[in-house]
């Protein structure tokens, strides 16, 4: 019963996360053969926020 109830707010603060995320762009950039060394970098931005994710 405390699963259900646990999965279930995870849930709805997941779809509330999404409705107040607004608009999120994704933007990739992998220089290839150019690089030093292989890496991938993301970065996910808003209107007022950015995240850069390097892997």
């Amino acid at each position: 019963m405390l699963k259900k109830k646990l999965l279930s707010l995870m849930m709805l603060l997941g779809l509330v996360s999404i409705l107040f995320a607004g608009n999120l762009k994704i933007k990739v950039y992998n220089p290839g053969p150019k690089a030093i060394f292989p890496i991938t970098s993301t970065i996910i931005y808003g209107d007022k926020d950015a995240i850069l994710i390097d892997a």
